[in-house]
């Protein structure tokens, strides 16, 4: 995973420059031959497709290791968990933590590493390929980060804020439906009796 990310985004560069000598002397005519740059372009999306599909199954293995071992570990737990834990909590919330909580956050945390290892080293990628052409347009480039980092900053915040509460909204929603489902056995039940 960490090799074809790596490959990844060190191609990310390349198709900028595959791109440059076409666009100043393609045109031109006995200069360059056409047919070499759209060949060299689809060979390194090629390459690039492969990189991301090698990447993505081997961190959804690995992924899917981590989560059964987790759920392991978690019900190892909840088996040894005091009596208090099951008076504070309804069984809903409890199985809803091992079931869906933990794939749902393995799953984006997963997902963020990889894009953030990924946009990372595409990112020093490219500027590395930026101060090669250019260095002081790429300087210019680099003081407007800090800017685009406090609004990808506060995003993220907003972002954590109305997950989370989605999050308990779906706790409320399934302890309703539970008590709502286990009610309607004893009225069953009562009924039965008499």
């Amino acid at each position: 995973a960490a090799g074809a990310t790596l490959l990844l985004a060190i191609s990310e560069p390349l198709i900028p420059a595959l791109l440059q000598p076409l666009l100043d002397r393609g045109f031109q005519k006995g200069s360059l031959p056409l047919w070499i740059v759209p060949v060299t372009l689809i060979l390194l999306f090629g390459v690039r497709g492969l990189c991301s599909f090698v990447a993505q199954v081997a961190m959804t293995r690995i992924t899917s290791h981590g989560l059964m071992v987790l759920r392991k570990k978690m019900f190892e737990k909840l088996l040894d968990a005091r009596l208090a834990l099951f008076s504070g909590q309804s069984s809903s919330a409890l199985a809803n933590t091992i079931v869906y909580e933990v794939q749902s956050g393995s799953t984006l945390l997963v997902s963020a590493l990889m894009t953030l290892t990924r946009n990372s080293l595409t990112l020093l990628a490219l500027v590395t390929y930026l101060m090669f052409l250019n260095w002081k347009l790429t300087m210019i480039v680099v003081c407007l980060f800090p800017a685009v980092a406090y609004v990808m900053r506060k995003l993220s915040r907003r972002l954590y804020q109305v997950t989370r509460n989605s999050q308990e909204a779906t706790d409320r929603l399934a302890y309703v439906v539970e008590e709502n489902v286990l009610a309607h056995r004893d009225i069953r039940l009562q009924a039965a009796q008499t």
